[in-house]
């Protein structure tokens, strides 16, 4: 079979699909050559940033407090509960001693006691004719027998040791008024003897002119005279009396004022001595109480209570036992991280890090840029698998986190992309190959 021969017109559109399939081919083969030779400048020259990834927590970046008690006792009341915000001082567990509480009321009665005993020494000291128990005591005493038997035992004292003064005084002043009635009685005598001695001496001495002149005998004058020196003698004991009597209430002016102020001595050193028992007490009592204000654990700083480890009223607590902690109001928090020991030639304070909260579920995935503030100068290891792993703290921008609505609370989750130095795609496929060449030329 003889092939056909072509016409003119055919010959000319074979030609023209040939030189379009021409035309075709070159095009594949230019974008085959663009494409490859993008991907191979790509591989070259491209920079893709590294990145060392780790897991993380969010976590103060200072200590949180570690809230511990003294002595340990048993827990009475749990006044808080996990994750309840406290503030500086507030109570947060109460722990319960009979023996301190039974000290610290025993001291407490003692004190209120020698306390009411100096003021009822103070009003006697001041010679005070009536005395009323301070307010405060009294109120006590209205739910305490004891202390109100010794308010009463103290009025009673005050009242009997006034009357006794007071018996003193009122006898004293008698015995003053009798003896100024005698020695009004003996300046009367006086008087009156003076005069009458006066009257005598007169007539005598009529009698000694008449006697000269004969007129009377010498009996009469004699016993003018003698009756003259009886009243004398009269007049010389009337002194002697007055001056006894002058002499007895000068005494008893003393004794009166000596009655005052022996009541005020003895009150004084009472008063004294009761005092410095008191400063004895309240000493006592100051570290009794200190001692039952121990049994309140407070909050060192405001901040949020975490990890309580007391939960059941009634629990022993040894001394120096971890309570609870308290992540402070004012303690900035930052994402700790564990990133691979072979990172560590990258890795340094100021660099960039992506962080992704996993606990925080938000409308589209969010990622959140972060500062490297810390990294370990040593490897750690893991006590639970001992594996090798460098300790990263990453700071969290706090204004991006507000914008987003996100409030960092310690124990979340978190991973962490701790941006590392850029190489190109080609430096990460041919790496592998030349560790291996280089591991094997060492061999």
């Amino acid at each position: 079979m003889s092939a056909t021969p072509l016409s003119v017109s055919d010959a000319v559109e074979v030609d023209a699909i040939d030189r379009q399939a021409g035309r075709l081919i070159a095009l594949g083969g230019w974008t085959i050559v663009v494409i490859v030779g993008g991907m191979l400048l790509w591989l070259l020259y491209a920079p893709l940033a590294g990145a060392a990834y780790g897991s993380g927590m969010v976590r103060v970046d200072t200590q949180r407090k570690t809230v511990q008690h003294r002595d340990g006792g048993i827990v009475k009341t749990i006044l808080v509960r996990e994750g309840q915000h406290v503030t500086a001082g507030a109570t947060l567990v109460e722990l319960e001693d009979v023996r301190l509480d039974a000290s610290a009321d025993a001291l407490e009665g003692q004190l209120a006691a020698e306390q009411l005993k100096a003021s009822r020494l103070a009003a006697e000291r001041l010679l005070a004719s009536s005395w009323a128990p301070p307010a405060d005591i009294v109120a006590r005493g209205r739910k305490e027998p004891r202390l109100a038997a010794a308010i009463a035992q103290e009025v009673a004292l005050f009242k009997a040791r006034r009357a006794r003064l007071d018996g003193q005084i009122a006898l004293t002043r008698k015995q003053m008024d009798d003896v100024k009635v005698q020695l009004a009685a003996r300046e009367r005598e006086f008087a009156s003897a003076s005069q009458a001695l006066a009257l005598m001496d007169e007539e005598i001495a009529a009698n000694q002119r008449l006697l000269e002149q004969n007129y009377v005998n010498k009996v009469r004058v004699v016993t003018l005279q003698r009756s003259a020196a009886e009243y004398r003698m009269r007049i010389d004991d009337n002194r002697a009396e007055t001056a006894k009597a002058a002499q007895t209430l000068s005494d008893l002016e003393l004794r009166l004022a000596s009655v005052g102020d022996g009541t005020v001595q003895e009150a004084s050193n009472d008063l004294r001595d009761t005092q410095a028992r008191i400063v004895e007490i309240e000493e006592r009592l100051r570290a009794a109480r200190d001692a039952t204000d121990h049994k309140l654990i407070v909050a060192p700083v405001s901040g949020r209570v975490i990890d309580l480890k007391v939960t059941t009223p009634g629990s022993a607590l040894g001394p120096r036992d971890p309570v609870l902690d308290i992540v402070p109001d004012d303690a900035p928090l930052i994402v700790e991280t564990r990133l691979p020991v072979d990172a560590v030639q990258h890795l340094r304070t100021g660099q960039q890090a992506d962080v992704r909260l996993t606990a925080v579920k938000l409308r589209a995935a969010r990622t959140f840029i972060g500062e490297v503030v810390y990294v370990s100068a040593d490897a750690l290891e893991d006590r639970r698998t001992g594996a090798p792993y460098y300790l990263a703290h990453v700071k969290l921008d706090r204004a991006a986190l507000d914008e987003a609505g996100v409030e960092l609370r310690p124990g979340m989750a978190a991973e962490v992309f701790v941006r590392t130095r850029e190489r190109t795609a080609f430096d990460y496929l041919s790496e592998p190959f030349t560790a291996a060449m280089h591991r094997a030329f060492r061999e």
